[in-house]
This record gives structure tokens, C-alpha cells and sequence, in this order.
């Protein structure tokens, strides 16, 4: 996705920050900075050869600075997980039950999917342009 965004406007239109999520790589993260607190590393100050930490891999043997303009670490502390921290109204943990019922019926997902077709076709019969091939 990177090669094509950047094929389309161009590399000097873009500003790539490439991330360090792992700590577990002390030796490639101290080469960074202190790997025990967050830091950012302008593209100046980014070393020019590997090795590098693996959530840097796509830099393979070339200067890291012909890839990302910065890097940023977030520090060795793992992010907290916020997933079910949000308060949902009854009507919506319907619908998540709902999904999660149906998450692994693979027959049930395709009725509920195609089952209204035929109904939504024939009460929207203007929202599909002419076949142009004919009839």
C-alpha cells in the first residue's frame, strides 16, 4: 500500500514516521536511543545500516532515512488494552451479540447476507445502471 501512495504523489509529498513496537530487541533499540523511555529520531539522526529492530524490517540493508523520515518509540511499557472500555447502549449490545452469534455459522451469515437480495433489487430497480450489452 506504502509503494502505491507513494507512486501516486510522489516520496516528497509524504511523511513517513516508522514505529518500534518491540523492547524485546534490546540491542537494536539502545543503537535508537534508551529503550526504557519513548523517544522520536528525526531522519538526520537515524543510523544508516542495520541491523535494525524487526518492525523495521522493510529497510532490509539500505540507510533507514531512504524509508521513513522518522521513528518514533513509544517506550517498553506495553499499551493498555481499551478494547470493552466503552459503555454500549442495550440496542447496540444487541447487534454485537448478534454478530457474535453468527461469527461462526457460515450458513446463517450467508442467508442473512444474500437473503434480502431479491427484495432490495426489486425495491431499488434504478440504483444499477442499464446493462450495456442489452437485453
Amino acid at each position: 500500500m506504502m509503494s502505491d501512495l507513494e507512486s501516486r504523489l510522489g516520496r516528497g509529498q509524504l511523511f513517513v514516521v516508522g514505529t518500534i513496537r518491540d523492547a524485546s530487541e534490546a540491542e537494536q533499540v539502545a543503537r535508537f536511543g534508551d529503550r526504557r523511555h519513548p523517544f522520536y529520531l528525526a531522519a538526520g539522526r537515524l543510523p544508516d545500516r542495520g541491523p535494525y529492530p524487526r518492525d523495521l524490517f522493510y529497510a532490509r540493508d539500505d540507510p533507514l532515512s531512504a524509508h521513513v523520515d522518522a521513528v518514533a518509540y513509544l517506550g517498553a511499557v506495553p499499551d493498555r488494552d481499551l478494547a470493552n472500555q466503552t459503555e454500549l447502549m442495550p440496542r447496540e449490545q444487541a447487534l454485537v451479540a448478534r454478530r457474535d452469534s453468527i461469527k461462526g455459522d457460515l450458513r446463517q451469515l450467508l442467508r442473512l447476507r444474500l437473503g434480502n437480495r431479491e427484495r432490495w433489487f426489486r425495491l431499488h430497480p434504478n440504483d444499477l445502471p442499464p446493462d450495456p450489452r442489452g437485453s
